[in-house]
C-alpha cells in the first residue's frame, strides 16, 4: 500500500535540481469499508480539509522565515560591524 506525501521544499535559483526540504505531511489513509459511502466521503473531505490547513501553517511559516531572513540581511548591510580600535 501507498500514501500521499506533500513536502515543502526550497529549489536554488541556479540549480533547480537542488532542493532543501523543509516540511513533509503524509496524508493519512483511507479506509474502505463496507459501511456508509456518503460518511466516508464527508471523513475524507473533513480530513484533507484539516490537514490542508496544516499544510497551509507551515507553507506560510517557512515563507515568513525566508524574508524574515532577507531583511535581516539586508539590515545588517546598513550597519557594518565597526572596529573596536578607538
Amino acid at each position: 500500500m501507498s500514501k500521499i506525501r506533500v513536502i515543502i521544499c526550497r529549489v536554488d535559483d541556479e540549480d533547480a535540481e537542488k532542493m532543501t526540504e523543509i516540511g513533509s505531511y503524509d496524508l493519512a489513509e483511507i479506509g474502505l469499508g463496507a459501511g456508509n459511502n456518503e460518511r466516508t466521503l464527508d471523513e475524507i473531505e473533513q480530513r484533507t480539509y484539516e490537514k490542508g490547513n496544516v499544510i497551509l501553517k507551515g507553507l506560510v511559516q517557512a515563507q515568513w522565515a525566508e524574508i524574515d531572513q532577507e531583511l535581516a540581511r539586508a539590515y545588517r548591510q546598513h550597519f557594518p560591524p565597526s572596529g573596536s580600535n578607538a
